[in-house]
């Protein structure tokens, strides 16, 4: 089971450093005060599926979120900001529900602890199949790997939008 989430952590970390750096989510930078009533209910619903989760020890020793080897676990950032160390739970993939994402997105901290800034979906189909959508918006298709992904900053603000690829205030510096 442990080599089966590492896959899915490497497929993962695969899918966020190949997709193109987008600024922001297709239309602008949305910021949550501009979603629908609707959409900020289902954010608050993830942030309280997720909450527990802060606590990194938790997420992937007992959570079910699988830690990838060492040799492929890769702090994600670009010119147009940072993503984070990414960690999937295998459990959620097939699934397309608010609260439970494929991967938790944690910025490494000065003191070496990991903070939890966002959370991304992916869902493994074909591009033939129609774009999923959560939160009213339209995943990101992934070429390289077939797969459709969505970012939700939904424990960092994001200037560039709650569902931007990259955010400009996180950041690999302190990456171990």
């Amino acid at each position: 089971m442990r080599i089966h989430s590492a896959a899915f952590a490497v497929l993962a970390l695969c899918l966020a450093a190949s997709s193109s750096p987008v600024l922001a989510d297709g239309d602008g930078a949305t910021h949550e005060e501009k979603l629908t009533p609707q959409v900020r209910q289902q954010l608050a619903a993830l942030r309280a599926a997720t909450a527990r989760y802060h606590d990194f020890d938790l997420a992937t020793q007992a959570g079910g979120w699988g830690v990838p080897v060492p040799e492929t676990l890769e702090c994600l950032d670009s010119a147009s900001g940072g993503m984070g160390y990414h960690f999937v739970n295998p459990g959620n993939f097939g699934v397309l529900d608010p609260t439970r994402p494929q991967a938790l997105i944690y910025e490494p901290e000065w003191d070496g602890s990991m903070r939890l800034v966002a959370v991304e979906y992916i869902v493994i189909a074909p591009e033939s199949a129609p774009a999923p959508v959560l939160f009213d918006r339209t995943f990101h298709w992934n070429e390289r790997f077939q797969i459709w992904a969505l970012h939700a900053w939904v424990w960092r603000g994001n200037p560039l939008g709650v569902f931007a690829d990259y955010n400009p205030i996180v950041s690999c510096r302190h990456a171990f």
